[in-house]
């Protein structure tokens, strides 16, 4: 089984791309990616006898993007998550895994529905009160996430003339192709920028609590968006579960696209 599907979930369309028939693992991707964050990793996970659930999440690639920056709070995403795996036949509890935006909602599940999954792997992005509270250099880091509270604005300047600014600010030309495909799409760069206008201040003022659940936190030391102490040491603060944290070398921001061998055994390793 390798197909993108189609389910509706709260309301929307959602499209999920199932690959495998073994033990399941849903991997959450973050902005501006989709489900084909995962296409390099999933073959070793498949191998490693792990069925890899990895959908569209609300505002992405070809899942419904609804308007208003309520709909992108964290705790309603985490919602069309678990009716997804309803919806998909999971009942026990199953593995989970998640990159940028997709960690922070990995967090939220781990902490709100634990009972749900077995072990977590939080890539780039640690326990979301210790991200909120990195201290300055994260802050200094984080300067994209203010610009995109600017409403109308911010979206002309990230469109504006082919996405000219954007993607040389991702600084990962290799995915361009994909970013650029999925942002034209009509309204998808309001849905991508509300995940940060309906989260961030939550961040900050929100209790996310401990997480009861094993996890591995994974960071990338060519990433330019976060800072390696928050998930390395700050996160530890807030776990009530083992805690393992890694290193990969040489790969920027998007791990599962620079090194899938790499990172596939790190997490067929804190998984089996």
């Amino acid at each position: 089984m390798n197909e993108l599907q189609y389910h509706t979930i709260n309301g929307l369309k959602y499209a999920v791309r199932v690959s495998g028939t073994g033990t399941p693992i849903l991997c959450l991707h973050g902005f501006p990616d989709s489900h084909k964050l995962w296409r390099k990793m999933t073959p070793y996970l498949v191998a490693a006898g792990f069925q890899v659930i990895a959908p569209d999440l609300r505002g992405f690639g070809e899942t419904d993007a609804p308007k208003g920056v309520r709909n992108y709070q964290l705790s309603i995403v985490a919602s069309d998550c678990l009716e997804l795996l309803d919806a998909l036949g999971v009942k026990e509890p199953c593995y989970l895994m998640g990159h940028d935006w997709g960690a922070a909602l990995g967090w939220a599940l781990a902490i709100q529905a634990p009972d749900r999954f077995k072990k977590y792997v939080a890539l780039s992005v640690g326990h979301i009160t210790a991200f909120a509270f990195a201290g300055p250099a994260q802050l200094l880091k984080s300067w994209y996430m203010v610009f995109f509270h600017l409403g109308p604005f911010a979206e002309w300047v990230f469109k504006r003339k082919q996405f000219a600014w954007s993607i040389p600010w991702l600084a990962f030309p290799e995915e361009a192709e994909n970013h650029v495909a999925d942002l034209s799409r009509p309204g998808r760069v309001a849905s991508g920028m509300n995940w940060y206008r309906a989260n961030v201040m939550d961040a900050f003022i929100k209790k996310f609590g401990s997480c009861p659940i094993p996890v591995m936190g994974v960071w990338s030391d060519g990433d330019k968006f976060l800072n390696e102490q928050h998930i390395k040491k700050g996160t530890q603060k807030y776990m009530s579960a083992p805690y393992r944290y890694e290193k990969t070398e040489g790969s920027n921001h998007w791990i599962p696209l620079q090194k899938p061998e790499e990172l596939s055994r790190l997490v067929i390793d804190f998984l089996v």
